[in-house]
């Protein structure tokens, strides 16, 4: 079950900000956590795959992808983060356990 706080997001996003409503139907949508499971789990299987550096100076292919993936997962951040605030209201983003690892895999990323 996904709560929403009535305050404002980030101190200045109402509940009827359109930016706000539209992140709200993305994060509570079911495709939305099926895409993000499936990229989860696209993630956990390419970093089983080895990786192999030609040119010291060069990105491989998979470090292209892996950057994909933290692009993927930072939008989900700051997708959760405008809709439901980030951490001053009793429902907001890092009020939520499981959002400190997602947090954390983010900056660290």
């Amino acid at each position: 079950m996904h709560r929403f706080s009535s305050n404002q997001s980030l101190y200045f996003l109402d509940p009827s900000n359109c930016l706000r409503k539209a992140a709200i139907t993305i994060t509570t949508s079911q495709y939305f956590e099926m895409t993000l499971i499936l990229v989860i789990l696209a993630n956990c299987i390419f970093v089983a795959f080895p990786t192999q550096k030609s040119d010291i100076n060069a990105l491989s292919d998979m470090e292209y992808v892996s950057i994909g993936f933290n692009v993927f997962y930072t939008i989900e951040m700051l997708l959760k983060i405008v809709a439901r605030g980030f951490i001053s209201h009793q429902f907001a983003y890092l009020r939520d356990p499981w959002n400190w690892l997602d947090f954390f895999i983010v900056i660290m990323g």
